[in-house]
């Protein structure tokens, strides 16, 4: 009976043991037969793989500026080159024409005819019209320079003639910001001043009158 009992304990103990090791057998078997990937397949799978939802989209360019005919447009100016009044004309990409007209006061510094030439100045209420022609100095998507030539007629200093330059920005599709700057020569400014306006003899224009210059501002509308 104790060697029957010995022999059955050691049956036992035996069985236990290969239970243990069955499962961990089992994971190395697993284990050893996972395909593993070769570096140049997972290279290759990682540049073929495509974003997610999640992954930023890239930023779209912004749309063009919708711009509408420049053949024609009409608006207002404010300042001393062309006056406090409206703007009319267009043309094509070669030469453009445009008509001012409006409010252009007139101011005459001077240096009295004394030992101190005192600093005098006279100014006059006048009206005036012109006309350029602007040919292109640079032409952008949504702007343009141009080089001014033209005439005007003031009331008080008569006839000139001048130059200057037109710098324009499209706004809107209808809508454009202008600068135009330049010089006027009215040849016959001083005599008009003594002889319609009673120009005070006591006084030496500091600067001709027959010179006249500045800016103006001009906001235009293309229908």
């Amino acid at each position: 009976m104790p060697a029957r009992t010995t022999r059955r304990a050691r049956h036992l103990a035996v069985a236990a043991l290969l239970l243990l090791s069955a499962p961990s057998g089992r994971a190395r078997a697993q284990v050893a037969e996972a395909p593993t990937a070769a570096p140049g397949q997972a290279a290759a799978g990682q540049a073929t793989a495509e974003p997610g939802p999640d992954t930023p989209a890239e930023a779209a360019p912004p749309p063009a500026l919708p711009r509408g005919q420049r053949t024609f447009g009409v608006g207002a100016t404010l300042g001393s080159w062309a006056g406090a009044g409206l703007i009319a004309g267009g043309g094509g990409r070669t030469v453009k024409g445009w008509v001012t007209a409006g409010y252009a006061p007139v101011l005459v510094f001077s240096n009295a005819r004394t030992a101190s030439r005192s600093i005098r100045f006279n100014g006059y209420s006048a009206f005036q019209v012109g006309a350029d022609l602007g040919v292109p100095l640079a032409i952008r998507e949504r702007s343009e320079a141009r080089l001014l030539l033209g005439y005007k007629y003031n009331t008080v200093l008569g006839h000139g003639g001048g130059a200057g330059v037109r710098l324009l920005y499209d706004r809107s599709a209808h809508l454009a910001l202008a600068v135009a700057a330049g010089l006027t020569v009215f040849p016959a400014a001083e005599r008009r001043l003594d002889e319609h306006q009673h120009y005070p003899p006591d006084r030496d224009p500091g600067l001709t009158p027959a010179l006249q210059g500045g800016l103006t501002l001009e906001l235009i509308w293309f229908p």
